[in-house]
C-alpha cells in the first residue's frame, strides 16, 4: 500500500508551502520525495499538536526530511525539512523516535 494525500488540493498547497526547502521543481518530485522518505527514514509514533492524534512520522537525517502520516500509514499529511532538524522530531509530543 502506497501512502497518499488526502487530495490533489492537500498535495498541491503542501508543495507551495514546502517545495523550495526540499528543492523540488514540480509537484511530482515533491510528492516523490515525500514516499522516499517514508521509504528510508527512521518510522516513530507522535501526537499530532493540532489534532492530538496519533500519527506515524518518518525522519531522514541524510536529508533532514520529515514525513507524517495517520496512523494507518495510508494518508500523508505534511512533508518538509524542519529547520531545526532532528530536535523539531524530538520536541513532537508523545515521540517514540528516542526508543
Amino acid at each position: 500500500m502506497t501512502p497518499k494525500w488526502r487530495d490533489r488540493q492537500a498535495l498541491a498547497d503542501h508543495f507551495a508551502d514546502h517545495g523550495h526547502e526540499l528543492e523540488a521543481i514540480t509537484i511530482e518530485d515533491f510528492e516523490a520525495s515525500a514516499l522516499d522518505t517514508i521509504r528510508v527514514g527512521k518510522q516513530f509514533t507522535y501526537t499530532d499538536r493540532g489534532s492530538g492524534r496519533q500519527h506515524i512520522g518518518y525522519y531522514d537525517r541524510a536529508t533532514g526530511r520529515f514525513t507524517g502520516t495517520s496512523s494507518s500509514g495510508r494518508r500523508i499529511f505534511t512533508h518538509f525539512r524542519p529547520s531545526s532538524g532532528e530536535d523539531y522530531v524530538r520536541r513532537l509530543p508523545n515521540q517514540t523516535y528516542d526508543t
